[in-house]
């Protein structure tokens, strides 16, 4: 299990993120034991443009990939369904 840190709305200096970056594309990249992929997104912002260089990643070494919808409980129903459809169609697109 890797638990990466929220590269695509960090706050965090150019340099920093660069850096998770690097390390993740490597991890992907490279990592033998790596079968399965949870991408967490947060309901209320969808997928960056991190978000999208990862899941191409991970498509191109063929690692199953699920995206997660977080922070679920915060938005209403109607919302929380207009969330899970904009992602949806984003993680096709991706």
């Amino acid at each position: 299990l890797v638990d990466t840190p929220g590269y695509g709305h960090a706050v965090a200096g150019a340099k920093e993120l660069r850096h998770w970056r690097d390390l993740i594309e490597a991890y992907v990249s490279s990592s033998p034991s790596l079968r399965l992929a949870l991408l967490l997104v947060d309901c209320s912002r969808g997928l960056c443009a991190a978000d999208g260089r990862v899941l191409r990643l991970l498509r191109k070494r063929r690692v199953p990939t699920f995206a997660v919808l977080t922070k679920c409980d915060l938005l209403p129903p109607a919302e929380l369904a207009r969330s899970h459809a904009i992602v949806s169609a984003q993680v096709d697109e991706a």
